[in-house]
């Protein structure tokens, strides 16, 4: 089941995000139909998602004992039902069956926030700690709302912006070489860049890229030599980061991990997906069950026919890899994660 941005935005305090807010918090949430007595949460829980009700009724209950029925058709239906953590009421389902939406309260709060940004007062300050002019303030929104930054702290983007370097880039200028080392990320401030691999003499276009994108991770986090050649297209700037602050403030707080056990119940539901990320060779002298090979560097074009609404698990032999798979998935929007104790799984099977 799936519920619409426009749906989302007739509660409260979701009604004042900007389109792309609700946008992304409607790919993410998670519509069921839930039975008469089932519980949702009870006094004391520390439960990490939000609820709202769209049909049906829901028994809310106080310590002292005290029960109150919430209906869908009620103004008190407009919020977040009993959303203090910990958790200061009781809830189950009332009537013969609800229809709720859950949402990821860490990925709510953080929009609410953003949607709080004064743009007039803070979009100045985040211009000031990189040295950027006034006028890149719509550059710094469309930033702040791609998947990656979405996720971050607000404290590790402010460092984010003092750490950033400017550099400005001539039209058909290399920025990194194939088969050079790694050193930093840059994200794209102006201009266009395509990406380019040699291929037996021949250079091969494997796609554009235009701001506020980002690209450099694979070689950062994998410690692998570039895997292509990125070159400006048009004349332009990009926002470079070195690689130990890419890793400490961007890569490592998004980073998830799944135990196998519940990997496989999400592929088992068709919630998720299993991803072997090696060479074909690897994968073909052993591999987990259900698990579709995509080497790394095919993730990147495999990904545009992705499923939007799945938890994507990545794993390789040693982990280098399946980090890479993982923050280039969560940059194009997907929920992933790396396999925990892959290689102990992978062990077995030989």
């Amino acid at each position: 089941m799936y519920v619409s941005a426009q749906r989302l935005r007739s509660f409260i305090p979701l009604q004042g995000l900007m389109n792309e807010s609700l946008a992304l918090l409607a790919q993410y949430a998670k519509v069921s139909r839930l039975k008469q007595d089932t519980i949702l949460f009870k006094i004391g829980d520390h439960s990490p998602y939000s609820y709202l009700l769209l049909d049906g009724e829901i028994e809310i209950s106080t310590k002292k004992g005290t029960a109150t029925i919430l209906r869908s058709d009620h103004e008190d239906a407009l919020y977040p039902i009993g959303n203090l953590v910990p958790r200061q009421v009781n809830a189950k389902i009332a009537s013969t069956e609800a229809i709720l939406v859950r949402l990821d309260r860490n990925l709510l709060e953080k929009e609410l926030t953003w949607g709080q940004i004064d743009y007039n007062q803070d979009m100045p300050a985040l211009c000031k700690l990189s040295g950027l002019p006034q006028d890149n303030q719509e550059w710094i929104q469309a930033l702040l709302h791609t998947p990656i930054f979405f996720r971050l702290p607000m404290s590790n983007i402010q460092l984010l912006f003092k750490r950033f370097r400017e550099i400005s880039y001539a039209k058909n200028e290399v920025i990194i070489r194939e088969g050079d080392p790694g050193d930093s990320y840059f994200i794209i401030r102006s201009g266009t860049c395509k990406v380019v691999r040699n291929n037996f003499g021949n250079e091969i276009v494997l796609g554009r890229m235009e701001a506020p994108e980002g690209f450099g991770e694979q070689a950062l986090i994998a410690e692998q030599p570039r895997n292509a050649t990125v070159v400006m297209e048009t004349s332009g700037s990009l926002m470079s980061l070195a690689k130990k602050d890419f890793i400490s403030l961007m890569q490592a707080p998004l980073q998830k991990r799944v135990q196998l056990s519940k990997a496989m119940k999400w592929v088992h539901a068709q919630r998720g997906r299993l991803l072997d990320v090696r060479s074909e060779t690897e994968f073909n002298r052993g591999h987990l069950a259900e698990a579709r090979n995509i080497p790394l560097y095919l993730l990147y074009l495999k990904s545009t026919v992705f499923a939007a609404r799945r938890h994507y698990i990545v794993y390789c032999d040693s982990g280098a890899r399946s980090e890479a798979a993982a923050f280039l998935l969560t940059k194009k929007g997907f929920d992933s994660y790396v396999l925990d104790k892959a290689a102990e799984n992978l062990a077995m099977l030989r």
